[in-house]
């Protein structure tokens, strides 16, 4: 009976990371399985292993959780406060895994294969969804005229249907590591030769997916990642050289699909992103820059300890609603900044104790497990600068698991020393 819980569990681990590419039902469906699967092995019952390095920053998302659990005392729509609460308590599940640890079947060259292997096939699945389904009536107006301007919005609305393109280029750049990670696998497998080419084929497709999704984040993503896994495995000159290589050809590519891509073109035509709303307020050529500066203009409205957990989208609502900006208000839209959210939920020492942590990740870690880290940490806080990652369910089983993941090779090296 232990023996089939355990593959049930590792098996809801696989499939949890498949879905990570699928829509967020999906993934709460394999989250839920799979924590419940683990509780079942009873691994609790063991003595615990608190020299694990990920428990010293999920320690310190527990102190904010905290935080945001004492804020609901002061938060005006006490309703918000509780369902922001709901959703930010899942970083925590993951706590009883790095202390209690998985199973033998963890095997990390089997996961990131899944991982790897799912986010390839997705971007198929996206592409043509999004491409040659929904664009199918726009590439008939584009045939007929010349001069007929696909909207981009309706682009993003639709994929957004499916998947956030930030959060999943989030996954596709892990996908990316996972490649860099299992090259050398692939090496054994199938000689040298081979293994340059089909990490470089899977890199790449990879990377078309960021860019077909859309998401200008997701390029940097990519470009860092790449940089950080060359400083740690090049010595000497060689590492600066290959680093700067990569970083000129984001940048030529960059500046060559933006005249391609409709998000892209930003770029070289700042009206072509212009928000009705943001012509009555600020002349940004983004949504997000109006938004930002409608925070900091009204930062004298809340509070130093603020406005409580889940209150600033709130507040933002309020303040699109005295602006007429319609747009905002139908989409919704929070602050797209997670440390400007925390910092109008909980005050500017939250945001910037957020800040602190995070850069200090990195440094709980030794090794390889430390350019895990440092990718992690950098993805994460490249999205949190343009996204609430920690507001959704989504994100915040992204971070709970990504931590876990960091330290899943350790799982795998103490199994056979067993």
């Amino acid at each position: 009976m232990k023996n089939i819980i355990e593959h049930i569990n590792y098996f809801s681990f696989l499939c949890l990371l498949a879905s990570l590419t699928l829509p967020l039902p999906f993934v709460r469906f394999f989250w839920i399985v799979w924590l419940v699967s683990w509780l079942f092995e009873c691994r609790f019952l063991k003595k615990p292993d608190i020299r694990r390095r990920s428990l010293l920053p999920m320690a310190g998302l527990a102190v904010w959780f905290v935080w945001n659990l004492l804020s609901v005392a002061w938060a005006s729509d006490k309703t918000q406060a509780w369902l922001m609460i709901g959703r930010q308590v899942d970083i925590l599940f993951t706590a009883p895994l790095l202390i209690f640890g998985v199973n033998s079947l963890y095997k990390r060259q089997t996961w990131l294969r899944v991982l790897v292997y799912a986010a390839a096939i997705s971007v198929v699945i996206y592409l043509f969804n999004r491409y040659w389904i929904g664009n199918y009536e726009h590439a008939i107006n584009k045939f007929r005229d010349s001069n007929f301007e696909i909207n981009w919005l309706w682009m993003d609305d639709m994929l957004l249907e499916i998947k956030h393109h930030t959060l999943y280029s989030v996954v596709l750049s892990g996908s990316i590591f996972g490649v860099l990670l299992l090259s050398s696998d692939y090496e054994q497998r199938y000689g040298k030769p081979v293994a340059v080419i089909l990490s470089t084929v899977l890199i790449a497709w990879l990377s078309a997916g960021i860019y077909w999704s859309g998401s200008r984040t997701g390029i940097l993503m990519v470009a860092i990642t790449l940089s950080l896994y060359l400083l740690y495995r090049l010595k000497g000159k060689q590492r600066w050289i290959a680093v700067a290589a990569v970083l000129l050809f984001f940048v030529a590519v960059t500046l060559s699909v933006r005249w391609f891509h409709p998000r892209l073109k930003i770029f070289n035509n700042e009206e072509l992103f212009m928000y009705k709303a943001e012509q009555t307020y600020h002349p940004a050529n983004e949504g997000r820059v109006a938004i930002w500066h409608l925070i900091m203009e009204e930062r004298n409205e809340y509070p130093f300890y603020g406005l409580g957990a889940g209150n600033s989208s709130v507040f933002l609502k309020e303040h699109y609603v005295q602006r007429n900006w319609q747009e905002y208000i139908e989409h919704g839209f929070n602050a797209h900044n997670q440390f400007l959210a925390t910092g109008m939920e909980l005050g500017a020492a939250a945001a910037i104790l957020l800040l602190l942590l995070w850069l200090l990740i990195p440094f709980c870690y030794n090794g390889e497990k430390r350019l895990s880290a440092s990718v992690f940490t950098i993805i994460t806080l490249l999205v949190m600068s343009v996204e609430n990652l920690l507001c959704g369910l989504e994100g915040i089983i992204l971070v709970a698991l990504s931590l876990l993941l960091i330290d899943l090779p350790a799982e795998q090296e103490t199994s056979k020393k067993a």
